[in-house]
């Protein structure tokens, strides 16, 4: 029992150490969505006329930067099979072009039934924890 502890003591010491504050923590985390993203959902992915298109191209809807700045640092060094990819950001509704993949952020989680009825076909729909599982394709929790 002792032991347990204080192993649990020294992990916990430790996370703290490695990931500084829970700010830090976020952005460990929303950069670990990001690759997710590009390495893990889109590869696996077979869009109708994938073989037209030169890029892919990730979208992300909401007002929070840090997947988005995730992504396009990603978009620089990275890409998704053997095609390069691009980033663009939405901010209201009526901004959203056709993508491959949209993103939704935490922050606009309250926004998605009015994106979920402007997607153009074709597109997958990532969101960030989101409540109404009617709206939603993948959702990170």
């Amino acid at each position: 029992m002792y032991i347990t502890i204080k192993r649990f003591i020294i992990i916990s010491i430790f996370g703290l150490c490695l990931f500084g504050s829970w700010n830090g923590y976020a952005q460990f985390s929303d950069k670990n969505k990001a690759i997710w993203v590009v390495q893990n959902f889109a590869p696996n992915v077979e869009w109708t006329g994938e073989e037209t298109f030169d890029k892919y191209t990730i979208g992300v809807y909401g007002i929070e930067t840090l997947i988005y700045n995730e992504l396009v640092t990603l978009s620089k060094t990275m890409k998704i099979g053997m095609k390069e990819f691009t980033i663009v950001r939405f901010k209201r509704l009526k901004e959203i072009t056709p993508t491959n993949i949209l993103f939704v952020e935490l922050e606009s989680n309250d926004e998605i039934k009015g994106i979920y009825e402007n997607l153009s076909y074709n597109t997958l729909l990532i969101t960030d924890q989101c409540p109404q599982a009617e709206f939603i394709m993948i959702n990170l929790l």
